[in-house]
């Protein structure tokens, strides 16, 4: 297996590195001003004592009014200028060669905040139609992070090349290209996951994610290796492939495994349509059957 060595970031924005203590020279700037101002406005005062008109006060003083905008504008502008921006990463995608698939596929990674400054070992969540998905998963998921609802945890984004091939676990006459989700699982057992347990800090306990018909490879994936992931997330399946084929898996496999010790989350959307949403209940069903 060989991997492209050339890495990207990925969805990076340039963001100003201001902080709020950075804005305590302001103060210094304002009194300066008010400092200025004030002689401009004594200069005034004693030429007004000596003979100077009412006229030429009222003058000097809208310039001293113009003076201090002035300088206070150049303070302001020269102070943001100079603030060096840097950058915030999302994620940073690779190409990696598949042998078992025999061609390249993205993968993007996205690190917990605090990786660099850890020796952690951290969960992994590989993530289906990760390209598209990356987005909101990451955001998802520092937001959860951060209020302590979950551990940090690093996202292996998959992108898509050909769903129907790579998801689905058979082939079904009328629909070209399906049934390649066994040579699918193996490129993420056997190729994907060494590179990354090889190449960052890992913990064992790994999150499989996928939504429609990657929802139907993610409960598949449970039922045909169970060792690979301790946990599952399966998002709107597509239980309808190929006449409800894993509510039927289903029964033969959790007779089988009564005492397994997985986690599982099942979730749907809501505008969904009510054949998806019978088609997940039943598989439930036979969940909780045994």
């Amino acid at each position: 297996m060989s991997e492209q060595a050339t890495e990207k970031s990925f969805g990076t924005t340039a963001v100003h590195a201001a902080k709020h203590d950075e804005y305590s020279s302001m103060p210094v700037y304002m009194a300066a001003t008010s400092i200025v101002c004030r002689k401009i406005l004594t200069v005034c005062v004693y030429k007004n004592k000596r003979g100077i008109s009412m006229k030429s006060l009222r003058q000097a003083s809208r310039a001293k009014i113009y003076i201090g905008l002035i300088l206070m504008a150049l303070c302001y502008a020269s102070h943001v200028l100079a603030q060096t921006p840097r950058q915030i990463t999302l994620a940073t995608a690779f190409n990696l060669h598949s042998k078992v698939l025999d061609e390249e596929r993205t993968i993007v990674v996205a690190l917990p905040a605090e990786y660099e400054d850890s020796d952690a070992q951290y969960p992994v969540l590989y993530l289906l139609d990760g390209m598209q998905n990356i987005w909101h998963v990451v955001g998802s998921t520092e937001v959860l992070t951060r209020t302590g609802h979950v551990p940090p945890v690093i996202i292996v984004g998959i992108k898509s090349v050909n769903r129907i091939r790579d998801f689905t676990p058979s082939s079904v006459k009328e629909i070209p290209y399906s049934g390649g989700g066994g040579k699918f699982l193996e490129f993420i057992s056997s190729e994907l996951m060494p590179y990354i347990d090889s190449n960052y800090r890992t913990h064992p306990y790994r999150i499989l994610e996928g939504h429609s018909l990657g929802g139907v490879f993610t409960a598949n994936t449970l039922m045909e290796r169970t060792d690979l992931f301790n946990a599952y997330i399966v998002m709107s399946p597509a239980f309808w492939w190929n006449k409800e084929e894993m509510a039927q898996k289903a029964k033969t496999f959790f007779e089988a495994h009564s005492t397994l010790n997985k986690s599982l989350y099942f979730r749907i959307g809501t505008e969904d349509g009510m054949g998806m949403r019978n088609e997940l209940t039943r598989f439930v069903e036979v969940i909780q059957q045994h």
